[in-house]
């Protein structure tokens, strides 16, 4: 049985913010926060459909005999943005 302390979960989201905004320039995490919510939220929807368009291009690159690791690392870009936005405040 797992118990979950209010210091855990604090040490959790503290450690997947850091993770978040390992890869980022300190200039698009300003950039970010200087957003506001709404700009925010569309920027954070947008990674997110950018990230499933390029899963699938990648899975079509794949079965038409194609190298898809470009795509690949594009929707792995879009997560991160989006796990990014997420972490400034959506």
């Amino acid at each position: 049985m797992t118990f979950i302390t209010p210091a855990l979960q604090e040490a959790f989201e503290t450690n997947r913010r850091a993770i978040a905004l390992a890869n980022f320039p300190e200039t698009a995490i300003r950039n970010f926060e200087a957003m506001s919510v709404g700009e925010r939220r569309f920027a954070y929807q947008q990674a997110e459909l950018q990230a499933l368009r390029h899963d699938k291009l990648a899975a079509t690159d794949e079965a038409l005999g194609r190298d898809p690791g470009y795509n690949r690392q594009c929707a792995a870009n879009r997560r991160a943005t989006a796990d990014a936005l997420k972490v400034v405040g959506l």
